[in-house]
């Protein structure tokens, strides 16, 4: 009986996908996975490892060879939030929320479905001295662990995370309204729903005009440039990479595609190279 799964079949159908998406190899992960899982539910052999191997080796080229365009949104760090931050008025409660929210996606490595899963003042645990807290994110679609997981917030300055939810808690009253929501629904007419959670499309709205405020092109930067962004600054710290994966709650090592530094690889490629020619030179 023929082997339904082989290289030559397998790298032949993934080849006509690539073809059929102008060369473009962003989703044939995903398809190579979707060929195991039928695989596994057909109860047939996948390929062996000599030929896993081969079809590794295909599959990385041609992602050498991939010149589409990326759709990996860019980072904003805490540069830009700041700039964000100088040039609205706090006074201005949706414009409170709006920097808030911006920080605290940023600080804690938020994805754009945690910071507007429905978060509640039960949910935010913060320390006697109220210059930090911790979120809980009860178990969801990314946290599939079954526990609820914990990220912490401290306060390092006016515009951080935590400087600003205390500011959002005391002009709210929030410290007592332990069912309410964090972040607030906006009405047409401007006023806070706390009974719900914005919607995705005010929340592209937000960072694609905090964006174009700052002289930004907001077609680069999406919710995820949040994420991007908290990573990259602290891999600009030198906060060692299993920290910033912990934090980032990866469980792959995806986390390395959240460097998105140019600048720093440059300087640091530099220095290097620098330094060892120095060294060289007194050999």
């Amino acid at each position: 009986m023929s082997r339904i799964y082989t290289y030559e079949k397998v790298s032949s159908f993934l080849c006509k996908h690539v073809l059929r998406n102008k060369g473009s190899t962003r989703s044939i992960d995903n398809v190579v996975s979707a060929l195991k899982r039928a695989c596994v539910l057909s109860k047939d052999n996948w390929l062996d490892k000599t030929d896993e191997l081969k079809l590794k080796a295909l599959i990385a080229q041609w992602k050498l060879e991939d010149v589409t365009p990326s759709r990996r949104k860019r980072a904003l760090r805490m540069v830009e939030l700041k700039r964000m931050m100088d040039q609205s008025d706090l006074t201005d409660l949706v414009q409170l929320l709006k920097i808030t929210m911006l920080a605290s996606g940023h600080d804690g490595l938020l994805r754009s479905s945690e910071v507007l899963s429905g978060i509640r003042v039960v949910q935010i645990l913060w320390r006697v001295d109220k210059e930090g807290f911790r979120l809980e994110l009860p178990r969801s679609k990314m946290n599939r662990s079954g526990d609820s997981e914990f990220i912490s917030f401290h306060d390092y300055g006016e515009c951080s995370g935590a400087h600003l939810m205390r500011r959002w808690f005391d002009q709210n009253h929030l410290w007592g309204r332990l069912d309410s929501m964090v972040f607030p629904a906006v009405t047409r007419s401007g006023r806070l729903n706390f009974g719900k959670s914005p919607s995705y499309s005010w929340w592209r709205k937000v960072i694609k005009v905090k964006c174009k405020e700052i002289g930004l092109d907001d077609k680069l930067y999406s919710g995820h440039s949040l994420r991007a962004g908290g990573a990259t600054d602290l891999f600009v710290a030198k906060v060692p990479y299993y920290i910033i994966k912990k934090m980032g709650r990866w469980k792959s090592e995806a986390a390395m595609l959240y460097y998105r530094c140019e600048e720093d690889v440059e300087t640091s490629v530099a220095a290097a190279f620098s330094s060892l020619f120095e060294l060289y030179k007194q050999e």
